[in-house]
């Protein structure tokens, strides 16, 4: 029989115990990290206000202050910011000047986020195709091939602008076939009457007095956007703020 002698069960004890030492320092407790820092409180929360297409959810939201009213039982301030242009929603967004944008073109949060902005989609807002109108007050101007070289106004990266370039792909055309010049739906309509523009994209309550006034309907949104508006925040704001938002949420689905 093997004998195992003094020195080696000597050694043999002490790489137990060199082992041992060893897991137990694997499965300590690491160094501690830093703390990070505390997330501020939010005392205000601050919405877009779009009224165009004739938004009836928003215009009840405010007049009937529901949002700001079930803020105010969480001990946090809400505002509004008329901020209509999807762009400009977005880089407020962004800047963090609004927290919320309550109806904002799917397009313009597709193309926000394409270039790396930080977006969270909530909820759908709506789906209203024909809301999106191209107008002209020549009335010869019916198919996507008669755009061509023509001078035509809106506000760019919107849904509106979306319908642009739709319409003139039914043509085998691009925005570069015609001269695009971005401004706010007001000022495109104002451009059309002043002839400064042979078209302009309009869409809710000034979309609906130039239809009324007997300017021609080039086209509508019909089968070719789907008009779809969304709610939408930062993931950051998401993520540190959830519960500031469910409150947002809450609000809507009353009926």
């Amino acid at each position: 029989m093997y004998k195992i002698s003094k020195q080696q069960i000597k050694a043999m004890f002490m790489t137990v115990i060199a082992l041992s030492m060893l897991l137990a320092g694997c499965g300590g407790p690491s160094k501690k990290e830093p703390a990070k820092p505390a997330v501020p409180k939010v005392t205000k929360v601050i919405a877009t206000y779009v009224q165009a297409p004739l938004n009836v959810p928003s215009i009840i939201e405010k007049n009937k202050h529901f949002l700001s009213d079930a803020y105010k039982k969480n001990g946090i301030a809400f505002d509004y910011s008329t901020i209509t242009s999807g762009a400009e929603q977005t880089t407020a967004l962004a800047s963090g000047d609004i927290q919320i944008l309550n109806c904002v073109g799917g397009s313009s949060v597709l193309l926000a986020a394409a270039n790396g902005a930080d977006m969270k989609v909530l909820s759908v807002y709506s789906t209203a195709p024909k809301a999106f109108v191209l107008f002209s007050k020549n009335k010869a101007i019916t198919r996507p091939q008669d755009l061509k070289g023509l001078t035509i106004a809106g506000p760019k990266g919107t849904i509106l602008h979306e319908l642009l370039v739709a319409f003139l792909k039914k043509g085998n055309m691009t925005i570069k076939d015609v001269n695009f010049v971005s401004m706010g739906i007001p000022q495109a309509r104002a451009a059309l009457e002043g002839g400064s523009v042979q078209l302009a994209l309009l869409a809710g309550p000034v979309a609906y007095s130039a239809e009324k006034s007997g300017m021609h309907v080039v086209t509508t949104g019909e089968d070719l956007v789907s008009g779809l508006t969304l709610t939408a925040t930062s993931q950051k704001f998401y993520k540190e703020h959830k519960n500031v938002l469910d409150t947002f949420l809450q609000v809507q689905k009353i009926p």
